[in-house]
């Protein structure tokens, strides 16, 4: 994945305080490469959108 830039090309693109379950600050990124094949399938998620966040597995419960 790579993150997103915003409007200042040196700085991620990042939600902060979000109510997000696994963590408050989510960077916004673009997939490079994903394929996942699992029940007679495959999906391609390569260019889709992505999401990175550090996870609180205290604020999961």
């Amino acid at each position: 994945m790579t993150p997103v830039s915003g409007k200042d090309s040196d700085a991620e693109v990042v939600v902060t305080n979000a109510e997000y379950w696994m963590g408050a600050d989510v960077t916004l990124a673009q997939a490079g490469k994903g394929r996942v094949r699992a029940f007679g399938r495959l999906w391609g998620f390569d260019g889709r959108s992505a999401e990175v966040c550090p996870i609180d597995w205290h604020r999961s419960r």
